[in-house]
């Protein structure tokens, strides 16, 4: 279904994005090779789910790792030729991604299946399976919400910036880079404390579930702030290391000098969210979920760019942050 949606929507949906025609070819070469190869990103993420669920986190870590530097092998050698591979340019770049992907995908699977037997095709497990299944979607439908609304947060705020420009995007995308960089650890913590949350609270210690709890957002107010006054020097510097275009750099600093004081409180929220779903309760993760973004980034956003240009689109990013952190504390 994403695969048709997507195929069928690539230049409207970049041009409401703010893409011109000298970028849309681009983007298309992208986009298709992209959208053929999301079921090798869907299985690793559900194969490291399962394998943390499980109480591995290493193996995950370890997974996650080698694609990463798979990627980084192979994309010089597919954007650039080497040997018998020809050189493809960007359709390369997204080419790696895809093969670097499968092989984790497959890689994941086959430790699934064949070292912990996590996987198991019998007939009288069916009764069993269609339980789970249930007990999944109980938790998985209001998180799916929540996942879709994020990508259309994220379009609409890209829709804002693009009023001010080309040059004005490409920084939003170096500082969305950037961002995506800096909160790695805060999403590794997440995803630590589901299963840490769900196994405890399985187990009636709720005390260890407080405490942990709390650890999560002590680490995430510390290393937020770590990473705002790190952000504070080098915004410049680090924008620089993606573009030499001036708007562009102005732009990434901008951003990299106010949204990262948010940070600690979107780690809160991050926290608060895998801890409701990993109890079983999904609606109020659910909502500290879109309170960031349908309830306040966006609208804020649309009210501040209009107030305060450029600055408004991410002072409503760093409003946001923290009035999810919170929510998601009290």
């Amino acid at each position: 279904g994403v695969l048709i949606l997507g195929l069928n929507n690539i230049e409207p949906v970049f041009r409401l994005l703010g893409a011109e025609e000298t970028t849309l070819q681009l983007i298309e070469q992208n986009m298709i090779i992209y959208y053929f190869g999301n079921i090798f990103l869907i299985v690793p993420m559900i194969g490291n789910s399962v394998l943390r669920a499980s109480g591995d986190v290493k193996t995950p870590s370890y997974l996650m790792t080698s694609g990463a530097l798979l990627n980084v092998v192979l994309d010089p050698i597919f954007i650039f030729g080497f040997g018998p591979v020809p050189a493809m340019g960007l359709e390369g770049a997204a080419d790696a991604t895809v093969l670097a992907n499968a092989l984790v995908g497959a890689l994941s699977f086959g430790i699934i299946f064949f070292r912990d037997h996590l996987i198991r095709i019998k007939r009288k497990d069916w009764p069993m399976l269609w339980d789970s299944w249930q007990r999944i979607l109980h938790v998985g439908i209001p998180s799916l919400a929540s996942s879709l609304v994020a990508p259309m947060t994220t379009a609409f705020i890209t829709w804002q910036v693009a009023q001010f420009g080309q040059e004005a995007v490409a920084g939003f995308g170096v500082a969305s880079r950037v961002e995506g960089i800096s909160l790695m650890a805060m999403m590794a913590l997440s995803a630590a404390v589901t299963p840490f949350v769900g196994q405890n609270y399985g187990a009636k210690l709720y005390d260890r579930v407080a405490e942990g709890s709390g650890f999560a957002y002590r680490f995430s107010l510390i290393y937020g702030v770590c990473v705002a006054v790190i952000m504070l020097f080098a915004s410049d510097s680090i924008a620089a290391l993606f573009t030499d275009d001036a708007t562009a750099i102005e732009t990434a600093s901008m951003h990299l000098g106010l949204v990262p004081w948010s940070y600690g409180f979107l780690g809160m929220s991050m926290v608060a969210v895998s801890s409701f779903n990993a109890v079983g309760k999904p609606t109020p993760g659910m909502l500290v979920s879109m309170s960031r973004t349908i309830g306040i980034y966006a609208p804020m956003a649309f009210l501040l760019a209009y107030l305060l240009q450029l600055q408004g689109v991410f002072l409503a990013a760093f409003l946001a942050n923290i009035v999810a952190g919170l929510l998601g504390f009290f």
